[in-house]
């Protein structure tokens, strides 16, 4: 059975079983693509969409190391920030001790202290009060000393790279990442006139799913804008930007500082994490048992998901809709079954 058949065949079970509504997929081995599709519904009320190759779907934390990660690391290798570096050198109204304490370093791999999550629904009544909102955060540990993993740490990242480069977020990222990867539809907000191609998320009101919104409440208080979710892609575009990692096309960053951020740096209980990056045999983003010790990759909450093995060429893109309409915790785990089977299916071929 050739691998295209059998991914077809894992993607399709999950369909069946009510895991996610729909489904589009990429599985590269050995440097060339295997095996994609689409299966299953964008949306499925209060219309009916099929699911398209070209779907648009909310990203969730593949915004970390896609946006947040990437131009961090752009901007020290362009000498315009370090990892050395601590926050309240960019963000002046940011009052703790430890703003002068957590290096920009420890935020990209979740040991700063952060804490996992900051409400700032409950804490701000409009976005300009979200630095007040972190002066009064207590760390959950002594920075450097553990590893949580931790929204609030890259909602910082990404006030603080735009205070360092005097832009917004999002501009930002259109600028030195989609445009030099000639990226057509990774954005955040994405317009309007796409809405019949994006993927429907969590229908939050009776009659009305969220299309084109982000998920995330946090991003979606600070205007659908913020380093750790908000962006929205197609597979198309994910595809490029892996093979930018992997050296080919163009290239956002040097392969000394792909490989610096994809090593392992922290951990915490059970998970291994990069900057910005997981690591293979992490349980929150199980990567599989046959990729090699190099494999990297992220999820996120929504149903996607990227894993790259840079020592086979192979790399897995799956973006589902796992939300819609209703967002089901039982549905977590064969998500990251799924996941899992299908990264071990891009590397346990002899024969391609």
């Amino acid at each position: 059975m050739g691998i295209h058949t059998q991914a077809g065949r894992m993607i399709y079970s999950c369909l069946r079983s009510g895991i996610f509504s729909g489904a589009v997929w990429r599985i590269v081995a050995k440097g060339r693509v295997v095996s994609t599709g689409s299966v299953g519904y964008a949306e499925r009320t209060p219309s009916t969409r099929p699911m398209r190759m070209d779907t648009i779907f909310d990203l969730a934390s593949l915004t970390k190391p896609i946006c947040t990660g990437t131009l961090c690391l752009m901007m020290v290798e362009s000498g315009q920030i370090s990892l050395e570096e601590h926050p309240a050198e960019y963000l002046g109204e940011l009052k703790p001790s430890w703003a002068r304490e957590i290096t920009i370093g420890q935020l990209l791999s979740h040991s700063s202290g952060l804490p996992a999550g900051i409400p700032l629904t409950k804490m701000c009544s409009k976005p300009g009060e979200i630095l007040d909102a972190f002066s009064k955060i207590e760390l959950a540990y002594e920075p450097g000393t553990g590893a949580l993993y931790s929204d609030a740490g890259f909602i910082l990242l990404g006030l603080l790279l735009e205070s360092a480069s005097g832009e917004g977020l999002a501009a930002l990222f259109n600028k030195r990442v989609a445009i030099c990867l000639g990226l057509k539809d990774t954005t955040f907000k994405p317009p309007l006139e796409n809405k019949e191609r994006i993927a429907a998320t969590e229908v939050l009101q009776p009659g009305i799913a969220l299309v084109g919104e982000v998920h995330d409440p946090n991003a979606r208080f600070m205007g659908g804008v913020s380093g750790h979710a908000g962006l929205f892609s197609t597979v198309e575009d994910l595809e490029k930007f892996c093979w930018s990692l992997l050296g080919e096309g163009e290239e956002l960053l040097s392969p000394s500082t792909v490989r610096m951020a994809t090593r392992a740096v922290s951990r915490d209980d059970g998970n291994v994490f990069g900057l910005s990056w997981f690591k293979r045999r992490s349980p929150l983003n199980p990567a599989g048992r046959m990729m090699s010790p190099a494999a990297f990759g992220h999820t996120g909450y929504t149903g996607t998901s990227i894993w790259i093995d840079p020592e086979r060429s192979a790399f897995v893109i799956l973006l589902t809709n796992r939300v819609h309409p209703h967002d089901r915790k039982e549905t977590l785990g064969p998500m990251n079954k799924l996941r899992a089977d299908l990264h071990d299916l891009s590397v346990s071929q002899k024969d391609i």
